[in-house]
């Protein structure tokens, strides 16, 4: 068994901890800005690696100690390939790092581009050193191209859509969709496809897996078809983006849009038809007074019984506990986006 580490947003480990488990990783355990986990060997692990949503870059762990320790670490591996060191720690000295290593093995370093990548960083009081296996930053989507100020990463959309409860079959509605990470992200993992999947050769696996661990995953992609996920928006221009930005991603046909102020979703949408609302709030200045009373108002006719209302909100926490009168907050938590704090507030029906 070799142990793998996913970083992920703060706040959203346990997601990354569920995807993992339904995977079948092994071990899995969490810790601050991550999730450690064990795989029967490196193509394994790639494999899993190359289905997760929520994570934002993957390890394989060589090393795991108080302080960064590479001296007993096996590096016959890589004989003959160049490397860079590479770190998310402040206190980490990359270059020494890499100095270590070359005393140590002769291998040759490549800050631009190099075969492999060692990545340090930390899990709860241990550092771990490890390659990096993905290579790129996750969570920049390859759709998200027409972007507005309170666009939110993939990573992030999809860890809502957990939050939320919602699963690939049920219908969804993000009524503020704005440049549609939330639908998308949604619509993507209906049809069972891989975030990187048009990215496989830039997944830094590929340099040091010689088998095809991808086409596995991939033979299981669903065809574009009409799902139950509505994205609606009170601005043309952000219906606009979700639509350019869900053609790049290749789910375009999968989506119902429409340019729908917030007073009129229960007009537009059946009655008892939502399992589950997932959105971002807009800036300030594209959200109008009275927005957020109105979204829980026009919520009782189309959401089930069973459904969800979750809100990721960085102001306005206050207001949405006051105007959710009528429903239960089942969960608030913090997440991160980089250095930006978010609440993902989540609300069901009251029992009556």
């Amino acid at each position: 068994m070799i142990q793998g580490f996913v970083l992920a947003h703060r706040g959203t480990e346990d997601v990354a901890a569920g995807e993992l488990r339904s995977c079948g990783a092994a071990d899995v355990a969490v810790c601050d800005c991550g999730v450690l986990f064990s795989c029967r060997d490196l193509p394994s692990l790639c494999i899993v690696a190359y289905q997760l949503r929520s994570a934002l870059k993957v390890l394989w762990v060589l090393s795991q100690s108080d302080t960064i320790d590479v001296s007993n670490v096996d590096f016959t591996w890589a004989a003959g390939k160049s490397f860079a060191v590479r770190s998310d720690q402040d206190s980490v000295d990359e270059g020494d790092i890499g100095a270590v290593i070359v005393d140590m093995t002769g291998l040759k370093v490549s800050l631009s581009n190099p075969a492999v990548t060692f990545f340090v960083t930390q899990c709860g009081t241990k550092m771990l050193f490890g390659v990096d296996v993905t290579g790129i930053d996750l969570g920049r989507r390859e759709y998200r191209v027409f972007l507005g100020p309170t666009s939110i990463k993939g990573t992030l959309a999809f860890s809502l859509l957990q939050c939320g409860g919602w699963k690939p079959g049920m219908s969804l509605l993000d009524p503020f969709c704005q440049s549609g990470a939330v639908v998308i992200e949604a619509a993507l993992a209906a049809r069972r496809m891989p975030v990187a999947f048009h990215l496989k050769q830039q997944l830094a696996f590929t340099k040091i897996v010689e088998q095809d661990v991808c086409s596995a995953i991939d033979k299981d992609v669903l065809p574009e078809e009409k799902l139950e996920v509505f994205a609606f928006d009170p601005h043309f221009k952000h219906i606009s983006a979700t639509q350019k930005n869900a053609k790049i991603a290749q789910v375009n046909k999968c989506l119902e849009y429409s340019r729908q102020d917030i007073d009129w979703l229960d007009v537009k949408l059946e009655k008892d038809s939502i399992d589950c609302i997932v959105t971002c709030l807009p800036a300030e200045k594209d959200l109008k007074k009275g927005d957020i009373q109105a979204l829980f108002l026009r919520a009782k006719p189309v959401l089930k019984k069973t459904g969800t209302i979750t809100i990721l909100t960085q102001k306005r926490q206050q207001e949405i506990r006051d105007t959710a009168k009528e429903y239960v907050l089942k969960e608030q938590r913090t997440v991160w986006q980089g250095q930006s704090a978010f609440s993902v507030m989540v609300f069901t029906w009251k029992e009556k």
